[in-house]
């Protein structure tokens, strides 16, 4: 009778104890046939001799690995790359980094491995742990004959194991050329103290896509896995999704949920939801909401936001919290359209960059000391056509002889103001050049925005905004909030907001 016929009764593990080979056998059997358990049972060789303790999370993530192994060997093509993103302390590094690549090699030893991780030292460290799982005694008992290092290709940062497959172990940024492999593992691409840094940002982009991305030996079959918390917006998940959506499958795992909304947008696939316990949490062992709680306030609620929630900043607003703005029902607002004039204030793309940048346009009108911001819209239009789009929105929107089209004095933003001067009777002008970055001006009307003096009319525009305000200045595309603040800051007076027209 096969292995895979036997009925594990506690009688006959018992019996099968006794007879130390049979029992290996059994375990090889059982390793082979499923990496979560093998993952379990070396976890204390490669944890340090840490106490396992298991959540729904792991078996979910090596089962999907495993589907990968299993798809590579029998040559099925590829169909999406995969980003995981899980918080900290959650064992993703042993999993995919450090434990899957021996498994592999145990079930084909001809895979190939290149293994990247923010520092040289943090990827050499994973590659010096999956060597202590192969060499550890309970390993080399039971694959020790199938799983060999080749003597004269065995070093830290590149080994080479019997059967044709190997491991390439670098930093972001390090040098891989003329190596290929089956998979591409991607593990903590950035050091979380560094996730303010654009320039970080971007030189581990810059990588992903032009080294990384083209070593995989047969593009169609093998997988590229990114596996990191999010740091930011445009952190490398973040890029990739948003660049790509259609091309990766992205497994996103916060530390928490709201049981009672089934749109947890941090959440996928929504599928996970099912695995939280009754209270919303991801390991509940592990991550109470005390531990939850300790962390967040160690952290900060920003870093605890992508670390723990998966989210590049904090649910409740970044620099602007969400529960400031009151939602009016436009029906229950009355105004004089000459005392209180709609105005409208557009941040305009530079048209050499249409390609990467937005446009923004924003409508607002100021009464009784509160400004009452009505539309807010982005979008991407080259020259001529937004020369034509600006006017037909802004009548659309509620412009009148009283009111006044505002532009942010750049390159573009002259242009269109002279073509719309030209071709139509429109009141137009631009904006005086700010004296401050970003983040200065939208500080300087924070506390307007806190005391209630700025509402929204309720529209469909409020929840896309919402989430350009609340996650700045780690937005992707922040040209909404640049416009809401020119109207905010016009309507109620400052100086550095002044124009001329």
């Amino acid at each position: 009778m096969g292995l895979d016929k036997i009925i594990l009764t506690d009688e006959y593990l018992q019996d099968a104890i006794l007879n130390e080979e049979f029992a290996l056998e059994l375990k090889r059997n059982i390793y082979s046939k499923s990496y979560y358990e093998f993952f379990k049972a070396f976890f204390p060789t490669i944890s340090g001799g840490d106490q396992y303790n298991d959540n729904w999370h792991i078996e979910y993530i090596c089962n999907r690995l495993q589907q990968e192994l299993e798809r590579i060997k029998n040559r099925r093509a590829r169909e999406k790359d995969i980003i995981i993103n899980v918080p900290f302390r959650s064992s993703k590094s042993l999993m995919v980094t450090v434990a899957f690549p021996v498994w592999c090699w145990i079930e084909r030893p001809a895979t190939k491995f290149i293994c990247t991780s923010y520092s040289a030292s943090l990827s050499l460290e994973h590659a010096e742990l999956s060597r202590t799982l192969i060499n550890s005694e309970e390993f080399q008992k039971l694959y020790g004959d199938r799983v060999k290092f080749l003597n004269d290709e065995n070093q830290k940062g590149f080994y080479k194991i019997k059967g044709g497959g190997y491991r390439k172990s670098v930093g972001m940024g390090g040098q891989i050329t003329g190596s290929g492999s089956d998979f591409i593992i991607v593990d903590d691409p950035q050091n979380p103290k560094m996730s303010a840094s654009e320039v970080e940002r971007e030189n581990v982009k810059s990588f992903y896509d032009n080294t990384l991305y083209s070593r995989l030996n047969q593009p169609e079959l093998g997988v590229r896995i990114v596996i990191m918390q999010r740091l930011h917006e445009e952190d490398l998940s973040g890029y990739l999704v948003s660049k790509a959506p259609q091309k990766h499958e992205h497994i996103c795992i916060p530390v928490e949920v709201d049981r009672s909304n089934m749109d947890n947008e941090n959440l996928t696939p929504k599928t996970l939801l099912k695995y939280y316990d009754g209270k919303g949490l991801f390991w509940p062992t592990r991550f109470s909401k005390r531990v939850i709680n300790d962390f967040t306030e160690s952290l900060g609620s920003k870093e605890a936001a992508g670390q723990l929630y998966q989210r590049p900043a904090p649910k409740e607003g970044n620099m602007v919290k969400e529960a400031w703005f009151e939602i009016v029902n436009p029906a229950t607002i009355t105004r004089d359209i000459r005392e209180h004039p709609m105005n409208f204030y557009i941040d305009t793309a530079e048209t050499e960059k249409q390609e990467n940048d937005y446009s923004a346009i924003c409508a607002g009108f100021k009464k009784d000391g509160i400004v009452y911001i009505c539309n807010i819209f982005k979008y991407k239009k080259e020259f001529v056509n937004n020369v034509k789009f600006i006017p037909e929105w802004c009548i659309a929107n509620g412009y009148t002889k009283w009111s006044m089209i505002k532009l942010e004095p750049k390159s573009s933003g002259n242009s269109i103001v002279a073509q719309i001067r030209a071709s139509t009777g429109l009141n137009i002008g631009t904006l005086e050049s700010p004296k401050d970055d970003k983040v200065t001006r939208l500080s300087a009307i924070t506390p307007i925005c806190e005391s209630g003096r700025v509402k929204f009319l309720a529209g469909n525009y409020i929840k896309p905004f919402m989430q350009s305000l609340t996650v700045f200045p780690n937005g992707k595309h922040d040209d909404d909030v640049d416009t809401f603040v020119y109207c905010v800051a016009d309507l109620l007076g400052g100086n550095q907001f002044d124009f001329m027209f």
